[in-house]
């Protein structure tokens, strides 16, 4: 992908502040997770839509999209004081301002392939992702890893480790691809179980 392609898929969605996103009839929603709780232990904002970032050089997985807070000068003053996880055993309370521009987790596999296409060929100008307020398990696991290494699907294998709840926002810039854009991610998220519903 060239430079300002990245940059498209890195664009930072906070123009909106709402956490219950409306749907016109350009944009498909796709509630899912984001990947990764366990490992990045960054509790987001509900009110504060995250941003999407092309993970170029993943090891992993070439198509790998990773989930970002924004910038602090990015979100509004008087979000930058919330307490977005309390203060629990030793691990300290988590504000806006200390996770402000700091990695969330991850798309799963099974979307971000798509999401990169839609992007990339034009077909979407933006995707969002809003957290839902709620942090789960995967699914559970066959075995300890998630991400299945080396298989061409590059698929989330089914479970492992903790998830954050959200709505993914696609808005897709003519009318007229909105139907056919629905179907793909339909076939997708099919393959996602309880982590996938198209809404």
């Amino acid at each position: 992908m060239a430079n300002n392609e990245s940059e498209a898929v890195a664009q930072e969605a906070v123009a909106s502040t709402s956490s219950s996103p409306t749907t016109s009839v350009c944009e498909i929603k796709i509630e899912s997770v984001v990947k990764g709780y366990h490992h990045f232990r960054i509790r987001p904002h509900t009110d504060i839509p995250l941003k999407l970032v092309a993970e170029e050089n993943n090891e992993h997985d070439i198509h790998a999209v990773g989930v970002w807070m924004p910038h602090l000068c990015d979100i509004p003053q008087q979000f930058h004081n919330d307490i977005t996880r309390k203060e629990r055993g030793k691990q300290p309370a988590q504000k806006v301002l200390d996770i402000a521009g700091r990695q969330v987790g991850r798309v799963p596999a099974n979307l971000c392939r798509m999401f990169r296409e839609l992007l990339d060929n034009g077909t979407a100008s933006k995707i969002m992702c809003h957290y839902t307020d709620d942090v789960g398990l995967s699914v559970k696991p066959s075995h300890h890893e998630k991400f299945q290494k080396g298989t061409k699907r590059l698929q989330d294998r089914p479970g492992g480790g903790a998830v954050l709840h959200c709505i993914y926002q696609v808005t897709v810039k003519n009318e007229k691809d909105v139907l056919s854009t629905r179907e793909k991610l339909e076939n997708i998220v099919a393959n996602m179980g309880t982590e996938g519903t198209l809404l």
